[in-house]
């Protein structure tokens, strides 16, 4: 796997803080030091050994998978079956008839992917219809899958960290 990193100012630490805090609207603390990963066509921003955010080669930034499981930023999200866990860590999007419960959500947004167990977020993806569509239609592709747990993004964030 190839990456980079550096430590971050003061300055970078507060605009991720801000984007965390504006953007996915998490309670997020001031971080003491930070890092920036680079790999994979993304930017991993890291504050105090908790990955924040991931700026995707096209300059959209999401939130990570490991803040989301934290539960301090109210995102919406859809819960897919068990069945369908297996194919979202694979990377396929999510389908309108795995999906088993949603919160409120217009299409376009941002979107996490819980599993119905212990409602571990395990993607972050783009809603493409709303929360109501979904549930309406119960047919089709409703969410993109732009990131989730196994992927190349995650794997480096787990090598980053356990470096740390």
């Amino acid at each position: 796997m190839r990456y980079h990193y550096h430590h971050i100012s003061r300055k970078d630490l507060r605009e991720l803080v801000k984007i965390s805090r504006e953007i996915f609207k998490c309670s997020v603390e001031e971080p003491e030091e930070g890092i920036v990963v680079y790999g994979e066509n993304a930017k991993i921003y890291i504050a105090d050994k908790t990955p924040l955010v991931i700026e995707l080669g096209d300059k959209e930034r999401i939130p990570a998978i490991h803040l989301l499981n934290k539960n301090i930023c109210p995102v919406p999200y859809v819960v897919i079956d068990q069945g369908a866990v297996p194919r979202i860590l694979n990377g396929a999007d999510v389908m309108a008839p795995g999906i088993i419960e949603v919160s409120e959500f217009k299409q376009g947004d941002l979107v996490g992917v819980r599993e119905p167990q212990k409602r571990a977020f395990i993607a972050v993806g783009r809603a493409l219809m709303s929360s109501q569509e979904i549930m309406s239609i119960r047919k089709g592709k409703a969410v993109k899958n732009i990131h989730h747990v196994g992927d190349k993004i995650w794997d480096i964030v787990i090598e980053v960290l356990m470096r740390l």
